[in-house]
Order: structure tokens, then C-alpha cells, then sequence
């Protein structure tokens, strides 16, 4: 099959896992959109990495998920890892049916041998803490986990990419990465840019040090000499609320 086609399937299969735990996040739990926002950023991480990592590495080795033994006969000798990282343990355990989706599709797309030539391996993480429920911070390890593997930088270099662009937070990802190119020859000074997730001032005081090549965030806002309506509101929040950032 086609390396494209196998990208994007994987890539559907990706975003609707994240956009399933971020509706059941939102809609049956407690709401918290900084959650949601730390689901949709891991998804977005992985996308990245998966899309990278399958045009960088012809061919890497990986140990099956929890459950092995739920794993048919390997498909193919090229293989890449999904995970999730939801709550499934302890009190919080409405991420069980997303891991379970997750799987079950995993599982199916081998035995049908959905994508020729290629077995997709399945790695949960369980993001609930010692307090029984969701814990932000495990959550964020268990991402920073994904990403840090810097050999797949040392990858990227090789490309002499003309940047590097990151989806997620930079709690969860953005300043380990952008460290990280400070470590491998040919990324020191290359631009390195993300959205809103890295547009944070714990990010800039982190990276300050390092020096390097230039970062760019970019924030999603309107323009208001495009639309009337967008100055009147800017200026009636920037009177309700003084003291807050105005990026409205």
C-alpha cells in the first residue's frame, strides 16, 4: 500500500480516538476544557509524530502493548505504535471504553491486514494518579514519553528540514523537543515554531538560555480591521477585563 494512504488511515484512526475522549471528557465528566485542550494537543502530537516518524524510518522495532497476547499474527515486519492516554484505573475510569475502541480497531486492522506489509502496535497509558483520578501531571509525563525519543530528531536533521513545527503544549512536549535540537547537530539553529500550546511565558523563560534559531508561536485571533464587530468586542473586553492578556 501506498506510505501516503497508510498515513492517512492511521491519521483517521488517531483523530477520531482523540476527538472521542475529548467529547466524553467534555460532555459526561466534570468539564474542563483545559483537559479537553491537553487531549486535543496529544492527538495532535501524535499525528505529527506518526506522519514524521513513517517518512524518517523505513523500518523500526517495538515490543507489543499491555495485552499481547490479544495481538493477532503480525502483518507486516514494519511496525508502528498508537497509544492513548486516558483514565482507566482507580475512580476515573470512563477512559476505558475509548482504550477499548482503540484497541479493538487495532486489533481488527491487523487481522484483516487493513494496511499490507505493516503491524500497528498497541501502547495505552493509564493517566490517573495516586489520588485515584485524573492526573494532569502523569498525563503530561505519559506524552513527554511519546516524544522523546530524540534518535527520531536525529532523523529529522538528516532531512535539512527548513523548520520544525510542534502541535501540542509546551508542558507536554514543546520545550523537551525544543531542547532537545540544541543536542543534535544540524537543529541548533533551526527555526522551530508552534500554535497557541507554546505561546505561554513558563515556555519562553525556559527556552530564553538556549539560545539558537528563532521560535514562532502563532495564536488563532481575529483581525479586527477586517471586522467591525471584532474592535467593539476586543475594546469591551479589554474594559471587563484590564488586567488580562488581550489576545481576543
Amino acid at each position: 500500500m501506498d506510505r501516503t494512504i497508510f498515513i492517512g488511515i492511521v491519521v483517521c484512526i488517531i483523530v477520531i480516538v482523540g476527538g472521542i475522549a475529548a467529547f466524553i471528557r467534555y460532555r459526561y465528566t466534570r468539564p474542563n476544557k483545559r483537559d479537553v485542550r491537553l487531549i486535543a494537543s496529544a492527538t495532535l502530537a501524535v499525528v505529527v509524530i506518526l506522519v514524521v516518524g513513517a517518512y524518517t524510518l523505513p523500518q523500526v522495532t517495538a515490543s507489543p502493548g499491555k495485552d499481547p497476547q490479544k495481538f493477532p499474527s503480525r502483518t507486516g515486519s514494519t511496525i508502528i505504535k498508537i497509544a492513548t492516554d486516558m483514565p482507566v484505573s482507580g475512580f476515573d475510569k470512563y477512559g476505558k471504553g475509548v482504550e477499548n475502541g482503540a484497541h479493538l480497531a487495532i486489533d481488527q486492522a491487523n487481522a484483516h491486514r487493513t494496511i499490507p506489509g505493516y503491524t500497528v502496535v498497541f501502547d495505552p497509558k493509564d493517566d490517573v494518579g495516586p489520588s485515584g483520578t485524573h492526573d494532569q501531571a502523569v498525563g503530561a509525563a505519559n506524552v513527554t514519553e511519546f516524544i522523546s525519543d530524540v534518535s527520531l530528531l536525529t532523523q529529522v536533521a538528516s532531512l535539512h528540514p527548513d523548520f520544525i513545527y510542534f502541535g501540542g503544549l509546551d508542558s507536554t512536549g514543546g520545550t523537551l523537543i525544543r531542547q532537545q535540537m540544541q543536542q543534535i547537530p544540524g537543529l541548533q539553529n533551526l527555526p522551530y515554531a508552534g500554535g497557541d500550546g507554546i505561546v505561554d511565558p513558563a515556555f519562553a523563560t525556559a527556552i530564553q538560555p538556549l539560545g539558537g534559531g528563532p521560535v514562532y508561536g502563532t495564536v488563532a485571533v481575529t483581525d479586527p480591521s477586517q471586522n467591525p464587530k471584532a474592535t467593539s468586542f476586543q475594546q469591551q473586553y479589554a474594559a471587563a477585563f484590564p488586567n488580562e492578556p488581550s489576545n481576543v
